[in-house]
């Protein structure tokens, strides 16, 4: 068994050499969002659904909206995660994930 440490996440790395090779990896998260991260993150899921912006009236004076090109809305969904990480970090909300080398012990690399 290795255990290989990334930026967000712990790679847990076996290999078994029974009637077929056999190699499994799991990986365990640095950061779990707690209820709050993840009510936040359900609304941002959901507002993004309708993402539009102004196009203009309608022949009555009305606003005619259209939604946004495909393009922004993933730089704006971009954006959006971003600033609900920071918050989450400034908040307190991202709970410590386990080392895995604390439950299985073995080799870090």
């Amino acid at each position: 068994m290795k255990i290989i440490e990334r930026e967000d996440f712990y790679a847990v790395v076996t290999a078994r050499f029974d009637a077929k090779e056999h190699v499994e990896i799991r990986d365990f998260p640095k950061h779990w969002p707690n209820l709050r991260a993840k009510i936040a993150t359900e609304m941002v899921s959901k507002w993004a659904m309708l993402a539009v912006e102004s196009d203009g009236e309608d022949s009555a004076g009305r606003a005619k909206l259209r939604s946004m090109p495909p393009a922004d809305v993933v730089n704006r969904s971009v954006e959006t995660a971003d600033l609900l990480v920071a918050q989450f970090e400034a908040r307190g909300w991202l709970i410590p994930g386990v080392n895995p080398s604390e439950v299985y012990g073995g080799d870090e690399e």
